[in-house]
């Protein structure tokens, strides 16, 4: 029987790239929607975004903490759409995991997958917070 080649038991995996946590592209589009160039709109959304968000993990992490996967489903669809919105995707994505777990359409483990949500909103929040500068600013 062949061995297989040492590489294949390395334990440190190679460095990978860590997708933006904000998808450029839509943050532009918002950025249209406002043709005189005034940045209200943007600015606008960011607040309301940050503000709402922190109290969205809040609830995500209560619902996981009582066991209650109908509020965790729900605070994890209002957190993937609003974070959708505003060009977190994969925010966006891993909302929509948790959102299954809850609506019961997944047997997964919620507590992991929102440890990696909340890691990804600090993400977003931080790079939100760059945007909101540039147009505070």
């Amino acid at each position: 029987m062949n061995n297989p080649s040492p590489s294949l038991f390395e334990t440190s995996a190679p460095e990978t790239r860590r997708a933006a946590p904000l998808d450029a592209a839509v943050l532009s589009s918002i950025r249209n929607l406002n043709p005189s160039g005034y940045p209200a709109l943007l600015e606008r959304l960011v607040k309301a975004y940050l503000s709402y968000s922190t109290d969205a993990i809040g609830a995500l992490q209560a619902a996981l903490a009582a066991s209650d996967q109908e509020t965790l489903g729900k605070a994890a669809h209002s957190l993937k759409s609003s974070s959708g919105n505003l060009g977190a995707t994969q925010l966006a994505a891993l909302c929509k995991e948790l959102e299954m777990i809850g609506r019961g359409q997944s047997d997964a483990d919620p507590a992991p997958l929102l440890d990696a949500t909340t890691r990804e909103h600090r993400a977003v929040c931080e790079a939100l917070q760059i945007e909101l500068a540039k147009v505070s600013g």
